[in-house]
C-alpha cells in the first residue's frame, strides 16, 4: 500500500482526506510535527505539506520544504 504523509495543520483537512485516500486504497499518516515530519519522510511514497504553517506564513512552509528535499527525494506537493 502507498504510504502519503501528511503535514496540515487545519482542523478538518485531514478528516476529509481520510476516507477520499482509503477509497483510492492509498494509506495515510498524519504527522503534528516539522520532526515528526523528518522523521516518518523515509517510509513515505508522497508528502503533502501545507506551506502556510500556523502563523508563520509561507516562508516558513517554504524553508521546510527545501529542508525536505534535502533530506529526501519523495515527491513533495
Amino acid at each position: 500500500m502507498e504510504n502519503i504523509l501528511i503535514y496540515n495543520n487545519q482542523t478538518g483537512i485531514l478528516e476529509k482526506m481520510a476516507p477520499l485516500l482509503a477509497g483510492e486504497g492509498l494509506g495515510m499518516q498524519a504527522v503534528e510535527s516539522v520532526s515528526e515530519l523528518v522523521q516518518n519522510i523515509a517510509h513515505a511514497h508522497l508528502v503533502l505539506v501545507d506551506v502556510e504553517l500556523s502563523d508563520k506564513g509561507w516562508g516558513q512552509g517554504i524553508e521546510l520544504i527545501s529542508g525536505l528535499r534535502e533530506k529526501s527525494s519523495v515527491p513533495i506537493i
